[in-house]
C-alpha cells in the first residue's frame, strides 16, 4: 500500500515520555488508518540513515497527524536525527521509509567557504522544507575504510552549518570534478570512485561524472534526429585547421575540457595571414605568417586536447552577441523542464560570451520569445529535448544539464556544448526569489524521485 496523493508527505519524529526496553512506535487510530497498520504489527522503519524493527502500539488520540512518537529506546538509535520533517519515502505492508539522504560533492573553494556560498545554503533550505537529509563534502574527505564521508548538513533549528562524518547517502549530486576523472582511470576498487560513483546502491543525479566537448559533438552526430545540431567539428591537426580556414571565413579553436570560456580562441586567414583572437570586454589578438607557427602556439596555450569548431555569426541585442544557457532539470516524476534560460549578452567585438568574461547576464523563467530573441518556447523545447535524449542514449540517466545554445543571424539555433554540472553562482544575482526556488529546489525534487525507486527497487528484491 501506497500513500495516496493529497495525504501528508512530511513527517517529524518525536520520543513518547513513556519508559519502554522496546523499540516501539506509538500511533493513533487516525494515524493507524491513514497509515494502513494495525496495533502489535512489527515493521521496519527507516528515518534517514537508521533502519530499526520496531512495534505498532495504539495511543490515544495524537495532536499531530504527522507527528510519529517513538520509545525511548528506538529514539536513542536516532543518531543522525536532528528533529527535522522527514519526507514520506515509501509506504507498504511492513515498511515504512522516511528521510531521503542526498550528498552533494562541492569545490575545494567551496568546502573552505562553506558559510559564504549561496547555492549551496540555498539548497539546503530548501531541502529541508522539501523532508530530505542533504549535506555537503569534499571529495578528498572520505573515509574509504569506515565508508564515512566527512561533511556539513545544516541545523534544522538555527541553519548554521555542522561538521560531521556521516554515512554514503542514498543519492548523490555530483558538482565537483575532483577526484573522479584521475580515479575511473585506475582499476584499484578501494578509491573514491568506486566506493561512490560505481556503487550500485547509490542514485546519481546524472549518471556520468562530466562531458567533454568531442563527446557530446559524438553523442549528438551519432543520433538521427540531431546530427545537424551542432557546428562542424573536428579534433584539431593541421590538415583539419587548414580545411577548415579555407570552408569557413573564422573558426574556433576550443580545449575539450576547457570552462568559462578560458581555453577558447577565434581563428581567421586574413589573405596570406593567421590571426588568433581571445577574450570578452578585454580582447587580445596574435598574428601568424605561417600555419605551423599558428599550430604551435595553439598546442602551447590551450594543450592537447583540441577540437575546431565552425564559426557562427551570433544574432545580437542592440547590436551586442548573446548566446542562451538553457537550464534543464528533471522534476519529481522524473519528466524534463526547462527552469531557466540565462541570456549571456557579450561586448559588440567579444570572442566568448561568457560571464566571467565580462558579459552580462540575464536569467529569465521559460517563456514564448524572450527578450525578442526570435525563439519560441516550443522551438525551445523541441531542440533541447532531443538534445537530451541523444545526450542519454550516449551517456545514460541524466537529471540535470546545461546547454549552450546560439543562434545564428536567421534564428535557428546551434549547441555549442553540453555542461553535466551547469554553474548556479550567478542565479542569486541575476533571477528573481521565485526562480531560485525552482533552480535550486527541482534537482531535490528529482532526487527524491530517484530515492523512492531505489526503495521500491530493494523492496521488490
Amino acid at each position: 500500500m501506497v500513500m495516496n496523493r493529497g495525504k501528508p508527505e512530511l513527517f517529524d519524529l518525536k520520543l513518547m515520555a513513556e519508559a519502554s526496553r522496546h523499540n516501539y512506535l506509538y500511533l493513533d487510530n487516525r494515524q493507524l488508518a491513514l497509515l494502513g497498520y494495525k496495533p502489535g504489527q512489527k515493521l521496519s522503519l527507516q528515518a534517514g540513515f537508521t533502519k530499526l524493527a520496531v512495534e505498532v502500539t495504539e495511543i490515544k488520540h495524537n495532536a499531530s497527524l504527522t507527528t510519529l512518537h517513538l520509545s525511548e529506546k528506538a529514539f536513542a538509535e536516532l543518531a543522525y536525527y536532528h528533529g527535522e520533517q522527514l519526507w514520506l519515502v515509501l509506504l507498504c505492508r511492513n515498511k515504512m521509509v522516511l528521510g531521503p539522504t542526498m550528498a552533494i560533492s562541492v569545490s575545494a573553494s567551496t568546502w573552505k567557504n562553506i558559510d559564504k556560498v549561496y547555492a549551496i545554503k540555498k539548497r539546503a533550505l530548501l531541502a529541508l522544507e522539501k523532508g530530505i537529509f542533504f549535506y555537503c563534502f569534499h571529495l578528498s574527505k572520505v573515509d574509504l575504510g569506515k565508508n564515512l564521508l566527512e561533511a556539513y548538513y545544516l541545523d534544522p533549528h538555527n541553519h548554521k552549518w555542522i561538521k560531521a562524518f556521516l554515512p554514503f547517502p542514498q543519492v548523490l549530486y555530483h558538482r565537483s570534478s575532483f577526484p573522479f576523472p584521475y580515479y575511473a582511470r585506475q582499476t584499484n576498487p578501494n578509491n573514491v570512485y568506486y566506493k561512490l560513483w560505481a556503487n550500485p546502491q547509490i542514485q546519481k543525479i546524472n549518471s556520468t561524472y562530466g562531458f567533454d566537448k568531442w563527446s557530446v559533438y559524438q553523442a549528438l552526430t551519432n543520433f538521427g534526429e540531431t546530427a545537424n545540431f551542432q557546428p562542424e567539428t573536428m579534433l584539431l591537426s593541421r590538415a583539419a585547421l587548414k580545411q577548415f580556414l579555407n570552408k569557413y571565413s573564422f573558426c574556433y579553436v576550443k580545449n575539450i575540457y576547457g570552462r568559462g570560456g578560458k581555453q577558447v580562441f577565434q581563428v581567421k586567414k586574413d589573405g596570406r595571414t593567421y590571426s588568433c583572437k581571445a577574450g570578452g570586454n578585454k580582447l587580445s589578438q596574435w598574428d601568424f605568417e605561417d600555419l605551423d607557427e599558428l599550430m604551435l602556439y595553439l598546442r602551447q596555450k590551450l594543450g592537447d586536447n583540441l577540437i575546431l569548431q565552425e564559426g557562427i555569426t551570433l544574432a545580437r541585442i542592440d547590436g551586442r552577441p548573446f548566446d542562451i544557457r538553457v537550464l534543464v532539470q528533471k522534476n519529481m516524476d522524473a519528466k524534463w523542464v526547462i527552469t531557466a534560460l540565462s541570456f549571456r549578452v557579450a561586448a559588440a567585438e567579444a570572442i566568448v560570451t561568457n560571464v566571467a568574461a565580462g558579459a552580462v547576464e540575464i536569467a529569465l523563467a521559460p517563456g514564448d520569445n524572450p527578450l525578442g530573441c526570435g525563439l519560441s518556447l516550443a522551438a525551445l523545447q523541441n531542440f533541447s529535448f532531443k538534445t537530451l535524449t541523444a545526450l542519454e542514449a550516449f551517456y545514460g540517466n541524466m537529471g540535470e544539464v546545461g546547454l549552450d545554445l546560439g543562434l545564428d543571424k536567421n534564428g535557428t539555433p546551434w549547441l555549442f556544448e553540453a555542461n553535466s554540472q551547469p554553474s548556479s553562482r550567478g542565479y542569486k544575482e541575476a533571477a528573481p526569489a521565485e526562480l531560485c526556488d525552482q533552480i535550486f529546489g527541482l534537482s531535490l525534487d528529482y532526487g527524491r524521485y530517484l530515492a523512492k525507486r531505489l526503495f521500491k527497487e530493494w523492496d521488490v528484491k
